[in-house]
């Protein structure tokens, strides 16, 4: 009788072990989407900022983009930041160099006077 609850108790124990080991994939699978989601509704955020796309066109990219992998996500985001900086800096020193032939300007009007 001792030695049958002993071999009881070891069974659970196993089976206790093994329903952890089962539950961490499918714990990790859910922080892999979650995370997955959150790349992607980032991706999507920044990219539709400037452009009003319909809500047909978001659903389908939406669901496109569920089956692509967290990767890909991350280097579509990567890439979309970098040309958006790349813009903004292009419009930078567009600015800057409008501003240094206004005040050029400026600086011989006045010496005209």
């Amino acid at each position: 009788p001792l030695r049958h609850q002993e071999v009881v108790n070891g069974l659970k124990a196993q089976v206790e072990e093994l329903q952890g080991k089962l539950a961490q994939p499918h714990a990790l699978e859910h922080v892999l989407h979650k995370v997955s989601h959150g790349i992607m509704d980032l991706y999507l955020e920044v990219r539709d900022r400037k452009e009003m796309r319909d809500a047909a066109v978001i659903t389908r990219d939406k669901d496109s983009m569920a089956r692509t992998s967290p990767s890909v996500l991350l280097s579509m985001l990567r890439t979309h930041l970098r040309a958006d900086l790349a813009s903004h800096e292009d419009c930078e020193l567009d600015l800057r160099a409008q501003l240094k032939l206004a005040a050029s300007e400026n600086a011989r009007h006045i010496s005209a006077l």
